[in-house]
């Protein structure tokens, strides 16, 4: 798929596969390492498709669940905690209101029998986001910087759009 899409339809087909992966064997420390890392780089290559369009909104849904049942599962807690450090490191704001949007609305359903863990899982997931993806912190999953080299070239990419002459004269 080009960097430049916007079709949310071809995209949200990607993702759905992701999720019902992670939504079966979202207890499997591999398995939800290799998502994240397939999420966090179209995080970084599909940029305008996550702030404009919701793409959050498609797969935080599948990652909220893996970390809700994995209460005792520290590693897939910490691979999970350094995804979203790293979609925050990204997209800041977007990310925060389109989490928030769509983990309010699993809360308030009435199938979330227990919304006050519900509530203290979204806390604590969120909370993470103070600490800028530490390094001091344990990588059992092996993803950290996983997608450095996709997050700089992103980075370069939108320099570029934002200031295409200047970029060059440097």
């Amino acid at each position: 798929m080009s960097r430049h899409t916007n079709n949310r339809e071809e995209f949200s087909l990607l993702v759905d596969g992701i999720n019902r992966i992670l939504l079966v064997h979202g207890d499997d420390l591999g398995i939800v390492a290799q998502a994240m890392i397939a999420l966090m780089i179209a995080s970084t290559r599909f940029r305008r498709l996550f702030v404009s369009a919701g793409g959050y909104t498609l797969f935080m849904p599948a990652i909220f669940k893996s970390y809700s049942q994995s209460r005792k599962e520290s590693a897939i807690r910490l691979a999970i905690e350094y995804g979203i450090n790293r979609f925050y490191a990204q997209h800041e704001e977007a990310f925060v209101f389109q989490t928030l949007d769509v983990l309010s609305l699993i809360i308030f359903r009435r199938e979330c029998t227990d919304q006050s863990k519900a509530a203290e899982d979204v806390f604590n997931l969120l909370s993470t986001l103070r600490n800028t993806a530490p390094q001091n912190v344990p990588d059992p999953a092996g993803i950290h910087d996983a997608n450095k080299v996709h997050e700089y070239e992103s980075l370069l990419v939108s320099k570029v759009e934002v200031e295409p002459h200047g970029f060059l004269e440097r």
